[in-house]
């Protein structure tokens, strides 16, 4: 993901391909989907190997996004930008709910 975020033509290798409509969706929809993939998949992780999504867990997803967004200003044709940082936020949210719903969910699914 970070490749993505910080390559100055990250849609280069999907050019002419069947999944060339991905560059035509709403980049703030882009970053939500991506961040939301990535923290849940990393909180899900946290609950299977931990049993619970440690603190740190949520402020290190929230450093990386602000981080990621903040080296794009270095990357020739990118550029910084805090309607892309909420949308980063807002995906580890997701996430994070997304992984709790899970956790709640995950005796009863055990149990089938």
């Amino acid at each position: 993901m970070a490749w993505a975020l910080l390559t100055p033509d990250p849609f280069l290798l999907i050019r002419g391909t069947s999944l060339s409509w991905v560059q035509s969706v709403g980049d703030i929809v882009q970053h939500t989907f991506v961040f939301t993939v990535l923290s849940a998949t990393m909180f899900c992780l946290c609950v299977v190997v931990f049993g619970e999504i440690p603190t740190g867990a949520v402020f290190a997803m929230l450093a990386y996004c602000l981080c990621v967004e903040g080296l794009q200003v270095f990357v020739p044709g990118r550029s910084c930008s805090a309607h892309d940082a909420i949308a980063n936020i807002t995906g580890v949210l997701l996430g994070f709910g997304f992984a709790r719903l899970l956790a709640i969910l995950r005796p009863t699914l055990s149990r089938a």
